[in-house]
């Protein structure tokens, strides 16, 4: 992080003011350290944001083939992860078919 503080001067609505001021006292901080912190929360949660329209993006673009080819491993991975076993539970065994009446 880069260590350098730069001096800006804003003008904010006054409830929010007191918000920040009501933060400041809860958290002992001072307001700078308050507005910093909202404000790093805000660069990140729009960088995930941006960083999740690009993966939908990604998906959506894909040719058919890749769509399709991504279902069958994602079944494939689904049947696989049923077989595993946990907590020292024996493997799980294939139900049995409901037989027939005679």
């Amino acid at each position: 992080m880069n260590k350098t503080r730069k001096r800006v001067t804003i003008s904010i609505a006054g409830s929010l003011l007191a918000d920040i001021d009501r933060s400041a006292r809860e958290l002992r901080e001072s307001r700078s350290a308050v507005i910093e912190g909202w404000l790093r929360e805000g660069v990140e949660q729009r960088a995930r944001v941006e960083l999740d329209q690009e993966i939908e993006r990604y998906y959506q673009d894909r040719p058919e083939h890749e769509r399709l080819e991504g279902e069958v491993m994602v079944r494939a991975a689904a049947r696989a992860a049923a077989r595993l076993t946990f907590d020292d539970r024996g493997p799980k065994r294939p139900r049995k078919k409901p037989s027939e009446p005679r």
